[in-house]
């Protein structure tokens, strides 16, 4: 999640950040503002999705599962 931050704070583009994430201050004030306040993630899925194809590249199976491992550890259930 650190990288969709710092890829925002450096001007490269909008994400959709949990609050937490997006509410750290670098010291003095907060480096993100909301820009769709209308809009917001109340929980349900997210997906990892690619082109369908029977032999998938290696480096396209180690994002998918580098991002599920960090979505995944980001989002558990801390119970």
């Amino acid at each position: 999640m650190g990288f969709l931050r710092a890829a925002c704070v450096e001007g490269l583009g909008v994400a959709m950040l949990p609050l937490e994430v997006a509410a750290v201050s670098d010291g003095g004030e907060p480096a993100l503002v909301r820009v769709m306040p209308r809009y917001s993630f109340s929980g349900g899925g997210m997906y990892v999705m690619w082109p369908s194809q029977k032999l998938v590249p290696a480096r396209v199976a180690a994002v998918r599962e580098a991002l599920i491992a960090e979505l995944s550890a980001l989002f558990a259930d801390p119970r």
